[in-house]
């Protein structure tokens, strides 16, 4: 099978400016990723950090319900202009149709499959370049269909809002969620990869930090009906704990794990 070229294989990718896109340039079918996923994130989230060091507003969207409206026919054109190999095409083509429930006919990808991750990061990858390249947002970090702009203007905050609307809509089909959409000082939080993130602070969001309690809780069930061994309870934990590990969040780790089981 040919292989993608290599020059395009990216995951983190600088623009003009100071402006940062955290996304594949390209669909990887390799299991072995360049960079891991928890690295990635990290990244974006202390880019995130630096530009509310720099600016004094943010804008954070959100797409309504983004896997599920990933528009096939524009994924598959998307796809076309970077790979001329047909064997492969044909092979994308097959797994971008397969039937995803709930979705209209046409439209979606599965939530949680790692080519549905690539899909989705490259799908949006037209919006990077229209935000960074196009508009000139010096302040800008995607992670998946999470995204925040960052700028010392309100108004310019607000022109962009308007503008990433009409380009969802009229490029990629896809409509932002009004009701969550905020737009405030950085002094109050960046809301952005369940955190909320501060100039000189990092928070794990309070609902976010329930929902963990609950998962470990459940999992140490699991171990006492002897359902999972120890060994495999000690990796899930460690896999949950370690995205909230990104944030200052030693103190509630600390408290997890304080009244959790006690292996012996």
């Amino acid at each position: 099978m040919k292989s993608l070229n290599p020059s395009e294989e990216k995951f983190a990718v600088p623009s003009s400016g100071t402006a940062l896109s955290i996304m594949p340039s390209v669909i990887s079918l390799s299991p072995c990723l360049k960079t891991e996923p928890f690295t990635i994130a990290m990244r974006a989230i202390k880019r995130c950090q630096e530009y509310t060091r720099r600016f004094q507003y943010y804008l954070k969207c959100d797409i309504r319900k983004f896997f599920e409206s990933v528009d096939h026919g524009i994924l598959k054109s998307q796809l076309r202009r970077i790979i001329k190999d047909d064997k492969l095409l044909t092979l994308l083509d097959l797994i971008i149709d397969h039937s995803v429930p709930g979705a209209p006919l046409g439209k979606g990808i599965p939530i949680g499959n790692l080519t549905s991750q690539h899909f989705a990061n490259f799908y949006l990858g037209e919006l990077d370049h229209f935000i960074k390249d196009k508009l000139r947002i010096k302040g800008y970090v995607r992670y998946m269909d999470d995204f925040i702009s960052f700028s010392n203007s309100k108004e310019e905050l607000h022109g962009l809002l308007y503008e990433i609307g009409l380009f969802l809509e009229r490029e990629l089909k896809l409509k932002l969620k009004d009701k969550v959409t905020r737009l405030s000082p950085v002094s109050e939080g960046a809301p952005f990869l369940g955190f909320r993130i501060y100039p000189q602070l990092i928070r794990i969001k309070r609902e976010n930090l329930v929902r963990l309690r609950r998962k470990i809780k459940r999992k140490e069930k699991l171990y006492l009906k002897g359902k999972i061994t120890e060994e495999m309870l000690v990796q899930s934990v460690g896999s949950m704990t370690a995205h909230v590990s990104h944030g200052d969040s030693l103190s509630e780790r600390r408290h997890i794990f304080n009244t959790s089981l006690k292996l012996a």
